[in-house]
Parts: C-alpha cells; sequence; structure tokens
C-alpha cells in the first residue's frame, strides 16, 4: 500500500543492523586488548545479548580467536588460582566462600567448575565453624542462664523468662527458648538435689512460684 514507505524502513533497518553489526565486531577487537581474557558470554552480556550465538554467527573467525586466547590464558592462571584456594582451606577461622571468590577475583560458580573438590571442602569446612560457633554462642547463653535463676534464687526473686532475659549482659544471642528450657533444667535440678534449695525452703517455694508463673 506504501511501497516508498516499506522500502525506506527496511533500507533504515539494514542500516541500523550494520551499523550495530560493526559495533559488535569493535567490542570483539576490543577484547582482544584485555588482560585477563574477557568471555565470550561476558561480551555478549555487555552487548545485551543471553548468549554468544549472534557473535558466533556474524564473526566466527574473531570469536574462535579469542575463545582460544582465553583458554590458553585460563591454563596460565590456574596453578594460581588453585594455590589461593589451597590456601584458603589452612586459614583459621575459615572463611566463607563468597569472602575467599572476592579475594582470588572469580565468582563462586567458575571456581567450583575450576576446582570442585577444593571448593567443597572450603564450604565444609565453613559451615562446620559456623555450627560449632552458634553452638559455643548457645552453651555461653545457658550457663549465664543458670547463674542469674541461682543468684535470683538466693535473692528470694522467681526466675521468670522476663526477669532472666533483662539480665543477661554476657551472651551474644537471647533466644527465648533456650533461656525457658534451661530454666526448666535448672528448676529440675534444684528442685531435687539443688543445694540453694536444700537450705532455703523459701527459696524453693520462691521457685515454684516462678515457675507457675512462666507456665500461664
Amino acid at each position: 500500500m506504501f511501497p516508498v514507505l516499506s522500502r525506506t524502513l527496511t533500507a533504515a533497518r539494514r542500516k541500523c543492523g550494520k551499523l550495530h553489526r560493526l559495533r559488535v565486531k569493535a567490542a570483539l577487537r576490543t577484547a582482544f586488548a584485555e588482560d585477563p581474557t574477557t568471555t565470550l558470554q561476558r561480551i555478549a552480556n555487555r552487548l545485551g545479548y543471553r548468549t554468544p550465538g549472534s557473535l558466533r554467527r556474524w564473526f566466527p573467525i574473531l570469536c574462535r580467536t579469542l575463545a582460544a586466547r582465553g583458554r590458553k590464558h585460563q591454563q596460565k592462571r590456574l596453578p594460581r588460582i588453585k594455590a589461593a584456594l589451597q590456601a584458603a582451606l589452612k586459614e583459621e577461622p575459615p572463611p566463607v566462600k563468597h569472602a575467599v571468590a572476592s579475594k582470588v577475583g572469580f565468582s563462586r560458580g567458575y571456581l567450583a567448575m575450576l576446582f570442585p573438590h577444593i571448593w567443597r571442602r572450603l564450604g565444609a569446612r565453613s559451615r562446620e565453624h559456623r555450627k560449632q560457633e552458634a553452638e559455643k554462642r548457645r552453651q555461653a547463653l545457658r550457663q549465664e542462664v543458670r547463674e542469674i535463676v541461682r543468684g535470683l534464687l538466693k535473692a528470694g526473686t522467681p526466675p521468670t523468662r522476663r526477669i532472666v532475659s533483662s539480665m543477661i549482659a554476657r551472651s551474644p544471642i537471647k533466644n527465648g527458648h533456650l533461656i525457658t528450657s534451661e530454666i526448666g533444667r535448672v528448676k529440675e535440678e534444684l528442685v531435687n538435689t539443688g543445694p540453694v534449695l536444700r537450705k532455703s525452703r523459701f527459696s524453693r517455694d520462691v521457685f515454684l512460684r516462678g515457675a507457675e508463673t512462666m507456665q500461664r
């Protein structure tokens, strides 16, 4: 219906496509000067593509040359990366994986692909360390709760969770479940054999009243 307009639009699209391909070609040539060598995937992402398929189709020789250069460069840097990961295995405390990746200068996925066994060991050490540290914090909380409960009993004050929680000063955590559980443990111990309660019938009555208050 509008042949002139149609031809004009077609010519414009061709010109735009040609200019875009020139921009892609320039980006590929520029990548040769980068150190370390940039991957085709990264170049494609910079240009707005999800994959480098179009780049390979338009400029196959440039892409093959760039990929070969990247593989050669990778082989040179593998010993350095491996040494850095092995050094991280000896660090104390064990570092988390994202910190190792940031220090080495590569993504976690890339490092996991290069050295899966070492990467899994790093993750296992980090998880075990966090688990141990969490248990230390829980033990510190339990110990402080026990000391507070015994002190409250000696003073004749019911050791409710609210009071005990407000008196916690050393422990870095205040887990309500752990506090309640530890108060219950102390109750069980002291009601039966606790030296504080044997010496003071009043303290025993105070403790029991506190326990009743906690259960309400």
